[in-house]
């Protein structure tokens, strides 16, 4: 994986900073996803050493069902600090764990804009918002805790365009008199309601973008067909035209995925019998 490095611990990530906080200038920083690997580098771990060197993430992406990655960026000397990474550098410098360089990038960040109250709107966005009669009568009639966020959402972002496009955003769709379109949005995929039957195959437990793409490719579309089909004949059907994915991986999966456990917890019987079909298929591809 080009450009990805792993780390097996919090103390080699760091031993890494040391030799290189002031040599390279961006990481991408792979992960496991939770519950693979229990005990391995976590993203908290990350975070917390990116600022004990003046470093950020600046992104988070998919690499399989397994694993993600992180970006890390250098921060830049008058750079604007999140009140909670504020807070966690002065920690972790009493804690004695700040890097001397990381220190002085955090001592040189703009205070100004790092610490000033990003809770209310400035006039002129005020002015803006109320300008569309129907959007600014619909945010205000809103919760407490929907219009405070969306007010910080659009305040606490560091670029002005950036803030004029979300203010924007958020006066177009309470225009239309709906909550941001993006929560909403958020909203219903966290409840991961489907019609009866229409359960896309991803959310199947272990079954990433991945897997599930390979699995509607052989016409298994949906986590109950998965499921009534059973993982024996779905891995027959993914091998066959996926010859390279007759591995323990795979099979620990679709039996994860029907059984709707963990692949990492699944029955040793159960187990035992995956890896025999995965010697089986083997031996005839």
């Amino acid at each position: 994986m080009a450009n990805v490095k792993s780390f097996h611990s919090k103390a080699q990530l760091r031993q890494w900073f040391v030799k290189n906080h002031n040599k390279q200038n961006d990481i991408w920083i792979q992960l496991n996803k939770k519950g693979v690997e229990p005990g391995s580098l976590n993203q908290a771990e990350v975070v917390e050493t990116l600022i004990c060197f003046g470093w950020s993430f600046a992104a988070i992406k998919s690499i399989d069902q397994w694993s993600y990655k992180m970006r890390a960026m250098r921060r830049k000397p008058n750079g604007v600090w999140g009140l909670n990474m504020i807070n966690a550098a002065k920690k972790l410098k009493k804690a004695g764990l700040m890097h001397k360089a990381g220190w002085q990038i955090f001592l040189s960040r703009n205070k100004k804009r790092s610490e000033e109250k990003l809770s209310e709107f400035t006039p002129k966005q005020i002015k803006l918002f109320k300008s569309n009669k129907v959007a600014w009568k619909f945010f205000n009639s809103q919760t407490p805790s929907y219009k405070r966020y969306m007010t910080w959402w659009v305040v606490a972002a560091v670029r002005e365009e950036t803030k004029q496009q979300r203010l924007e955003e958020l006066i177009r769709d309470s225009g239309q008199q709906r909550k941001l379109a993006r929560v909403e949005a958020a909203l219903l995929k966290a409840k991961k309601v489907y019609p009866p039957g229409q359960t896309p195959v991803e959310e199947g437990k272990n079954i990433g973008q991945v897997a599930g793409a390979e699995l509607r490719s052989v016409g298994i579309d949906t986590l109950e067909r998965l499921q009534s089909m059973g993982w024996e004949e779905a891995f027959h059907k993914v091998c066959e035209m996926y010859p390279h994915r007759a591995n323990v991986n795979m099979v620990t999966s679709l039996i994860g995925a029907v059984e709707n456990v963990h692949r990492l917890k699944i029955d040793a019987g159960m187990k035992s019998e995956g890896l025999a079909l995965v010697r089986e298929m083997k031996r005839g591809l």
